[in-house]
């Protein structure tokens, strides 16, 4: 696994939880996900651990920022 530092606006992302996810196996019968989450610190950045691309490339990743209650920045 490969370490990421998702960079978030400073104000909007201190205490968000960063979820990212992506497919790693794909077959006729079974779908295989990998998801991972963290809670961004005071400095905006949340550090995750992804797995790189395959031979074919980069890989996708789904990356979803939810702001923490309080936050102004919530829906």
């Amino acid at each position: 696994m490969y370490f990421i530092a998702a960079k978030l606006l400073r104000e909007a992302g201190r205490g968000a939880t960063v979820i990212v996810s992506t497919t790693l196996v794909t077959s006729a019968t079974e779908t295989v996900t990998y998801e991972t989450q963290a809670t961004a610190g005071t400095s905006g950045s949340a550090e995750l651990d992804v797995y790189p691309g395959g031979p074919d490339g980069d890989r996708a990743y789904k990356v979803s920022v939810i702001p923490p209650p309080a936050s102004p920045f919530g829906a």
